[in-house]
């Protein structure tokens, strides 16, 4: 298991599909209703499920993305906006954190249909995400 980290930045990167990279982040905003599409997937079990350290690691992740530094570029999130954020402990572990920009900050986002009324718009990479527990 693992802890993230309370030293996480959110960079930018120049890559065609961050979720080739093990750690990253991805920006959402909502989309006009006539631009709804359907997405067809395989469901698997919520992050809050596997994860013994979820309410920890979404606790330091909030607390992150409203502090100051915590993206390497200049901000200007609106209202509505989500962040998906992936953190990978080995090739078969991935656990997802998702937040929604509510007046002026950012607050834990239990998603359900936002995937149907989203689009990712920005994303990158993920440094210094994690801290190894020893247990």
């Amino acid at each position: 298991m693992f802890t993230v980290s309370n030293k996480i930045k959110f960079c930018t990167c120049k890559t065609e599909n961050v979720e080739q990279l093990k750690h990253y982040w991805k920006l959402h905003q909502k989309v006009r209703k006539d631009n709804y599409m359907t997405i067809l997937g395989t469901t698997i079990c919520p992050t809050s499920m596997r994860d013994k350290n979820y309410k920890e690691n979404n606790q330091t992740l909030e607390n992150r993305l409203n502090e100051s530094g915590a993206f390497d570029f200049e901000t200007s999130f609106k209202n509505g906006d989500v962040i998906v954020i992936q953190c990978e402990n080995d090739y078969l572990t991935a656990f997802q954190y998702t937040f929604k920009f509510k007046n002026k900050k950012w607050e834990k986002y239990e998603k359900a249909d936002f995937e149907l009324k989203y689009q990712a718009i920005d994303g990158g990479i993920v440094t210094s995400p994690l801290n190894l527990n020893e247990k």
